[in-house]
């Protein structure tokens, strides 16, 4: 375009030909690098006594820590809305001294309580602060965003609310609206150990999905950034919707290939680096050390202590197994899965008890989402995500057009046969929207807007459907996770929860979430609808050569309450083929649903 000036303008034209070619023109890398080793950044960023926060992928990172003050009392405070499998390592070897979580159970292959935590937390060695998932959520962000704190509906009239009244208020609405409101009180951490699929230099993050937690680094004073891949400033401005982490928060950046494993990470379609499906194997045989201190000592030298550096652990873990993982992460990879899986599933017609409550529940929830309206059903764990997402298959052949929602950011997925974990890739893969907790809880659960039903289960659960899963004595069970968020603020929630006197009690031990929200309860021996603020019985589960009055006998036997029976009482229909099979494709291996047996009905 400067062809057009006359020639006495010709240092001017040289002029905007460099400005073009130097201040205008975009860096390949931009900004100071912060790259260095992970034992580095660890030994330089992380002090005694600090409150560390992580997000559920940021393995390598944690297991760095646990090497470099192992054998020492640092006496840590872990604030992470989810814990990982190596907090259970850092709290076995004394290096935690409080844990700040919602969720503090096993989660694969089923949820059960974390015997070290237990252990640790009856001989006074390790306090456990509970929030709920979107509280705490919450205290980070107040923190990033500079206020004094942010209100909420959860945990109201609660026992957490009670115990945490130096960080959470309760008041009415100084507008006057009538409603009450929680008040979160911030919590900033010392540093936040964050893994991301891909960064450049200066710390421009890109995480996996789904998002676990963007609200805690974002609060940090320091941030350790692990990534599978380091990348131009150029790549990153290409993908530049995916960054949610400004490169100015993080203090140090530092290369981890795989470094979420055991957990999955999805790629993001970044190119190189496919990704890589959650290690299952490897899982199990960490649940299964948990269970013998001396395993557990055993499994800590292998695979924290011997292997010395993230480098040294991707060398045990070895390149086929590597390789698999990452070719598992393929989103039709399921369906080899699948097929390897099929010669275990079940074929017999007849549905167990745990089946046969999962079914009905599916069928109940279907029903309840057309009579509400409702559009969306938060997917718990256990036996409540399976009859949610029988649910969703139910009303999918309808055509109702119904979406199904995790907790930890994945909307509008279709859950795909084989191991049913909630972050299984095969499902996030399959998802329409991969937000975060805090968006997924905020709006879609708990907001104004929401069309919302939850399916969660429960420890305890008494008539009026108030909820426990928190604390039996002096044994600390899981935690509330986002159960108190979904029973606090959506519309209606269902329970799925196995009969008997240690569940269906007269009593809470402690009151974890309120039940005015609950509407029904299924069991494994039948339904509970709310009528007149109680659970009461309204459907029941016919059982071979027991006639209705045995089977009321029963019911209101393993119930620890005056369980009322409902005049227009009804025979729940025995499972289809399809149902049946349904579900046991979505759970192959039986983790939820165990294995029919000839006995059953």
């Amino acid at each position: 375009m400067w062809t057009s000036r006359t020639a006495c303008g010709s240092l001017s034209l040289r002029v905007f030909d460099a400005l073009l070619d130097t201040t205008f023109r975009l860096p390949e890398d931009q900004g100071p690098s912060k790259v260095m080793p992970l034992a580095q950044a660890v030994r330089e960023l992380v002090r005694p006594g600090m409150v560390l926060h992580h997000s559920r992928e940021a393995n390598a990172a944690l297991l760095e820590v646990c090497r470099q003050f192992w054998s020492q009392r640092p006496g840590f405070t872990v604030a992470a809305s989810a814990h990982s499998l190596y907090d259970i390592v850092a709290v076995h070897g004394g290096l935690v001294s409080k844990l700040i979580t919602s969720n503090a159970s096993h989660v694969y292959p089923a949820p059960a309580a974390i015997g070290a935590f237990q252990k640790a937390y009856r001989e006074g060695r390790l306090e456990i602060e509970t929030w709920s998932i979107y509280t705490l959520l919450l205290r980070f962000k107040a923190a990033a965003l500079g206020l004094p704190f942010l209100p909420t509906r959860s945990m109201l009239g609660t026992d957490m609310a009670r115990e945490r009244r130096d960080d959470f208020l309760e008041m009415e609405d100084p507008f006057g609206s009538g409603v009450r409101v929680g008040l979160a009180r911030p919590l900033q951490p010392d540093v936040s150990l964050v893994h991301a699929m891909a960064a450049d230099a200066y710390g421009n993050a890109i995480p996996p999905s789904p998002y676990d937690d963007l609200w805690g680094p974002r609060a940090a004073r320091e941030v350790i950034l692990t990534a599978d891949r380091i990348v131009p400033t150029s790549v990153i401005r290409r993908h530049a919707s995916l960054v949610k982490l400004p490169g100015y928060m993080v203090s140090a950046v530092c290369p981890a290939p795989l470094g979420a494993h055991p957990i999955g990470a999805v790629n993001h379609g970044l190119g190189e680096g496919e990704g890589h499906r959650e290690d299952f194997p490897f899982l199990g045989e960490f649940r299964t050390a948990c269970d013998d201190p001396a395993r557990m000592d055993a499994w800590i030298r292998e695979w924290v202590l011997d292997t010395g550096s993230h480098e040294g652990y991707l060398k045990k873990l070895g390149e086929p197994r590597i390789a698999r993982l990452r070719a598992l992460a393929r989103p039709e990879a399921w369906r080899d899965e699948i097929e390897e899986m099929a010669a275990h599933i079940p074929i017999t017609p007849q549905a167990n008890r745990f089946e046969m409550m999962v079914i009905a529940a599916g069928r109940h929830m279907a029903r309840r989402a057309r009579a509400g309206g409702y559009r969306v059903i938060l997917s718990g764990v256990g036996t409540g995500a399976l009859a949610s997402w029988l649910a969703y298959y139910i009303l999918q052949k309808e055509g109702y057009p119904l979406e199904l929602l995790t907790g930890s950011g994945q909307f509008g997925f279709a859950p795909r046969p084989g191991l049913p974990v909630l972050t299984n890739i095969s499902n996030v893969a399959s998802a329409k929207w991969l937000s975060d907790c805090a968006e997924i809880y905020g709006l879609l659960v708990c907001g104004g807007r929401s069309r919302c039903l939850a399916a969660l289960g429960a420890a305890q659960v008494d008539r009026h459907g108030n909820i426990n899963s928190t604390r039996r004595g002096d044994t600390y069970l899981f935690g509330p996770g986002g159960g108190n968020d979904s029973a606090s603020a959506a519309p209606e929630t269902v329970l799925v929860v196995a009969h008997g006197r240690n569940r269906l009690v007269g009593r809470l031990d402690y009151l974890t979430s309120p039940g005015d929200r609950v509407g029904s309860l299924i069991t494994t021996e039948g339904v509970m609808e709310k009528r007149d603020g109680e659970l009461v019985l309204t459907g029941y589960f016919p059982r071979a050569g027991a006639s209705l009055e045995n089977r009321l006998e029963t019911i209101k036997g393993g119930c620890g309450w005056e369980l009322q029976v409902a005049p227009d009482l009804q025979t729940v229909p025995l499972p289809t083929q399809e149902e049946l099979f349904t579900v046991r494709l979505l759970d192959p291996k039986g983790f939820f649903i165990g294995i029919p047996t000839k006995e059953e009905p």
